[in-house]
């Protein structure tokens, strides 16, 4: 009984420490650099901030390309590796086809 109870505590406790720790060591970066006099802009990279809806789009459409070839190779419930494998295979597709875009994009724009 005492181990139903530790379990979800613990997790909770696990992810607030992780939370704590990597706010307060990112403000204490920051706080740094403030005392140094050097800028804080290299914590914020709004290079690829508008192609981020791109990047989650081409994901979401490769991991559903994914799951419907798994299912068309004969994924079903009592195998149902074809949908990981499928989903894997098609997402990891989709960020190399994003990288080339973006490396494409760049490239014209910096012309």
């Amino acid at each position: 009984m005492a181990v139903e109870i530790l379990v979800p505590l613990g997790l909770f406790g696990l992810i607030f420490g992780i939370v704590y720790l990597s706010i307060t060591s990112r403000n204490r970066e920051r706080l740094a650099l403030i005392e140094k006099g050097v800028s804080a802009e290299i914590f914020s990279s709004n290079k690829n901030k508008h192609f981020e809806a791109l990047k989650f789009g081409m994901v979401s459409i490769g991991i559903g390309l994914g799951l419907f070839a798994g299912k068309l190779t004969g994924g079903g419930d009592e195998y149902p590796m074809p949908y990981f494998i499928g989903a894997l295979v098609m997402g990891g597709l989709a960020l190399v086809l994003y990288y080339f875009i973006v490396r494409k994009v760049q490239g014209s724009q910096e012309d």
